[in-house]
């Protein structure tokens, strides 16, 4: 398992969130996990407002 640095994953997760109809739900697009106890890979506990924010800057 690698993980992805915080700019390469809110891409992906903003890409992922353009192409699924607004219809669907989509439940906990980023773990549940308090910062403290992350190892390794993003310590972001506010991912869904940089996803939202890289949407906004791309026009989505």
């Amino acid at each position: 398992y690698k993980t992805y640095d915080d700019e390469t994953l809110t891409d992906i997760i903003a890409e992922m969130k353009r192409i699924v109809p607004p219809y669907v739900r989509i439940e906990r697009v980023y773990r549940d996990v308090p910062s403290n106890d992350i190892v390794d890979g993003s310590r972001h506990i506010n991912f869904r407002e940089l996803v939202q924010k890289r949407m906004r800057e791309n026009g989505w």
